[in-house]
């Protein structure tokens, strides 16, 4: 415990590190507009965009490469799982989602807290579109906290901001 008699005064200093600004290339889709209060990071920007997928191919590779693509693949299964409006293919896919990434031991079975394993699984009964929000919640920001750092400075992005410049490996002639 820290010493507050006046006649032993002890400094603690706070050193905060200065915060990187990220770089992003052409076709990372980003929109801060459309965030909401599920996925607001820029994890889903950089992978949501239908017609300009260099980003999320990048950084699909990149976690597979790392080992962790089922985090992407998640994310991507519980964004499909949204759209669905059928009750019975609600409850389908949702089963499905479980037994893949959330269930213990599954094959891809993503990094979520017992507490959140275990709500999702009483919600398979009855599944909602929201059903998978909290451990999409915490899969996006282990993308955007651990990932996502490391990505922005591999050279599968190096290479992606050179190609959109122009100066990539593959550049055609």
């Amino acid at each position: 415990p820290l010493n507050t008699n006046n006649n032993d005064k002890k400094w603690i200093f706070a050193v905060r590190r200065p915060q990187k600004t990220l770089t992003r290339p052409k076709g990372f889709c980003i929109n801060p507009g459309n965030r909401d209060s599920t996925t607001s990071s820029i994890v889903p920007h950089l992978i949501q965009g239908k017609n300009c997928t260099g980003g999320q191919v990048a950084f699909r590779v990149f976690l597979k490469s790392e080992f962790c693509e089922e985090n992407l693949e998640f994310w991507l299964a519980c964004e499909e799982f949204k759209s669905i409006t059928s009750p019975e293919k609600l409850a389908w896919k949702a089963t499905s989602i479980y037994e893949e990434f959330i269930q213990s031991d599954s094959p891809m079975e993503v990094n979520v807290d017992y507490h959140t394993r275990d709500t999702i699984a009483h919600s398979l009964h009855k599944p909602t579109p929201s059903c998978f929000d909290g451990a999409q919640r915490k899969v996006c920001s282990l993308m955007e906290n651990d990932a996502y750092p490391r990505f922005i400075q591999s050279d599968y992005y190096k290479d992606l901001c050179a190609g959109s410049r122009g100066l990539g490996k593959h550049k055609r002639t």
